[in-house]
């Protein structure tokens, strides 16, 4: 089964990114929703596990403040925890 093996947010002109490092590249782009209010994008990976060894990380980048990384049997659930609601892609 593919793994979440590292996490990294790096903040650029302004913009937050997120990289993933998975064990397998992902053969397509992970669902995701987003919630208003509280602010939160969630991704759905599924056939995948958790490797990170946690469950949340704290960055406080931009509007970013953390991160839950939650296994559930085989998918993991990533939830970036907003300050306010921002465009993703």
């Amino acid at each position: 089964a593919n793994q979440i093996e590292g996490l990294e947010v790096a903040e650029q002109g302004g913009t937050v990114y997120v990289r993933l490092t998975l064990r397998e590249p992902l053969a397509v782009p992970p669902p995701s929703f987003s919630v208003a209010n509280p602010a939160r994008i969630a991704f759905d990976f599924a056939g995948t596990g958790n490797a990170l060894g946690r469950n949340l990380q704290n960055i406080e980048q931009g509007d970013l403040r953390s991160a839950n990384i939650v296994q559930a049997g085989d998918r993991t659930r990533l939830v970036l925890n907003l300050v306010k609601m921002s465009p993703y892609e």
